[in-house]
């Protein structure tokens, strides 16, 4: 019977978790595109991690290694899309994957060179997390593009985030140290502990989803006749979202904002 490595095991949950983040409705595409891209990568470095510990196949150690400096920019950008603007974000994320690509890049042209790896993915969640906290701190008010519901409890999971990376850059410490000082001997054992980990993580991230998932279907229009009877209650539940979120002073603020804040149709 072929045995299946802790990692190959959180792999699989991150591939089932990559495309339901496509489908969370959190106010902004954009942040469950770059929730979704972070879940993708988890899955390739999950696989990567499985193939070498598990199967001894180390053909791809330098791919794996560099891969976890994408980890910081995309969980960061994923919360920074619900409070910048479409132009600044698009800015941001060309700064932030853009470095990580250099990075990334720079290390596997001169891995024969420099192989201390471990200093540079260090600093990275070193620097995200400082971001991801800095950017908790500014309150949910700050996430305009959040929607209304979302807001605080993004606010949390922020902080979560900042949390998953510390946990990272202490087990990815203790490896590296292990293979300094122990010539890797508890390698394995801290690889499949780090994976139990983050499969306990992704278990209950599959139990919450179901709460941000956006619908399967889009919204239906209103006939004629029903929308005009609905137009009082629209216009109150309009007034008093843009008074509880104050997204009115959003120089950006537009028609289809506020039909997706409201959950209708935009005509």
């Amino acid at each position: 019977m072929i045995s299946l490595p802790l990692p190959v095991l959180a792999a699989v949950l991150c591939l089932v978790i990559a495309p339901l983040m496509l489908r969370l409705d959190l106010g902004r595409r954009s942040a469950a595109v770059f929730f979704a891209l972070l879940f993708a990568g988890f899955a390739l470095q999950s696989l990567l991690v499985g193939l070498r510990f598990g199967y001894g196949i180390e053909d791809f150690i330098t791919f794996q290694r560099v891969l976890p400096l994408s980890v910081g920019p995309l969980l960061y950008l994923g919360f920074l899309s619900l409070a910048l603007p479409a132009a600044d974000l698009r800015r941001h994320a060309a700064w932030h994957l853009g470095v990580a690509l250099v990075l990334a890049l720079v290390l596997s042209l001169f891995a024969n060179i420099y192989r201390d790896f471990d200093l540079v993915i260090s600093a990275s969640y070193l620097i995200y997390i400082a971001l991801l906290i800095r950017l908790s701190r500014k309150g949910p008010d700050h996430l305009i593009f959040a929607r209304l519901d979302i807001a605080r409890p993004a606010q949390r999971w922020m902080l979560l985030g900042a949390g998953l990376l510390l946990i990272l850059l202490v087990l990815d410490t203790a490896i590296a140290l292990n293979f300094v000082f122990a010539r890797g001997n508890h390698a394995t054992a801290m690889v499949s502990l780090g994976s139990l980990m983050l499969i306990g993580l992704l278990l209950l991230i599959l139990a919450r989803m179901p709460s941000v998932l956006a619908p399967e279907q889009s919204t239906p229009a209103l006939a004629p006749e029903i929308r005009a009877s609905n137009e009082a209650d629209l216009e109150n539940k309009a007034r008093e979202m843009l008074l509880k979120s104050q997204i009115y002073l959003d120089p950006d603020l537009s028609l289809q904002r506020i039909a997706r804040r409201l959950s209708v149709p935009e005509r």
